[in-house]
């Protein structure tokens, strides 16, 4: 028993990253799952509403759904992936999601998203205010602080 609880203790938390792939893959499936002749309006309208880093899957995937809005062609470049397992199971699962609620269904989980990248820069900027501190890191912090607040008041209150 003691070893159990020993294991439960010492398992690692969730890595800001992983949640923010996760969060980027329900995204992704979102969008795989409307139908054909909405694809391009919203993958236009995720792209004008987060800003995925470089090199990130989300931005890899809104860069080629705006060249290629085909479902048929973005899954089969997205299968190639490291991620496209997960991809696939976050398809199968993802609700059917009426017309009228997927705006709301939408702005949530891009403030999920936002609240994952800005999570993921005040990790690093508080190793950075550790290694060598200085007021301004601390400022740029309290204003992600009060981002992250703003984007749970979004997903929370719509």
């Amino acid at each position: 028993r003691r070893q159990r609880q020993m294991c439960i203790r010492d398992s690692p938390k969730a890595e800001p990253r992983n949640r923010a792939l996760l969060l980027e893959l329900d995204i992704i499936a979102l969008l795989l799952s409307l139908p054909q002749e909405r694809l391009l309006e919203w993958v236009r309208y995720v792209a004008d509403h987060v800003w995925p880093p470089e090199g990130s899957l989300l931005a890899e995937f809104l860069e080629l759904a705006q060249k290629e809005p085909r479902k048929d062609y973005l899954r089969q470049v997205l299968s190639r992936k490291e991620a496209g397992g997960i991809l696939f199971e976050r398809l199968m699962m993802a609700p059917e999601v009426e017309e009228a609620r997927l705006p709301e269904v939408v702005e949530k989980a891009l403030a999920r998203l936002r609240e994952a990248y800005y999570l993921e820069r005040r990790s690093k900027l508080k190793e950075l205010l550790q290694q060598s501190p200085s007021l301004e890191l601390l400022r740029e912090i309290q204003e992600l602080d009060q981002a992250i607040e703003a984007e749970r008041r979004i997903y929370r209150g719509l």
